[in-house]
């Protein structure tokens, strides 16, 4: 479960929520998301990008393009004021966001146990190998 803001994704399910509710993604939107949350913070060239979600499957820079606006859209975000997903011009993309990596996180949150990220950044532990991503243990 990879969780920032309200959202909540789940790779397992392949589900993205919002305040526990689904938010509708194209597959490949959601394997974009994903792979741009599981390497927050960092840079990620088109060409990584490209080959992490479509492999060696010929895709043009435009279809790219399309998917992160539909990921924008989908997540509030914006080309001018973007808040998650950070373009570098001629380069690729930048998932700005703070992750909190947790197993426990969807069913708490659709149990209503949690109404955000912040309660488990509150326990979270920091690897600081791992610049800004937090793993987030489940309360027994």
């Amino acid at each position: 479960m990879y969780c920032f803001g309200e959202f909540a994704l789940d790779p397992g399910r392949r589900t993205l929520l919002r305040g526990g509710s689904p938010i509708a993604l194209t597959p490949k939107a959601f394997d974009v998301l994903f792979f741009l949350l599981q390497n927050p913070n960092r840079l990620i060239r088109k060409e990584e990008l490209l080959q992490g979600v479509w492999g060696d499957t010929f895709v043009e820079d435009g279809n790219l393009t399309q998917y992160i606006s539909h990921l924008r859209k989908a997540l509030g975000d914006n080309s001018e004021d973007a808040r998650l997903i950070v373009t570098i011009a001629r380069k690729g993309y930048q998932f700005a966001g703070d992750v909190v990596v947790s197993q426990a996180a969807l069913a708490a949150q659709v149990e209503g146990q949690l109404t955000g990220t912040e309660r488990l950044r509150t326990d979270a532990q920091t690897t600081p190998d791992i610049p800004r991503i937090e793993a987030a243990q489940a309360n027994a």
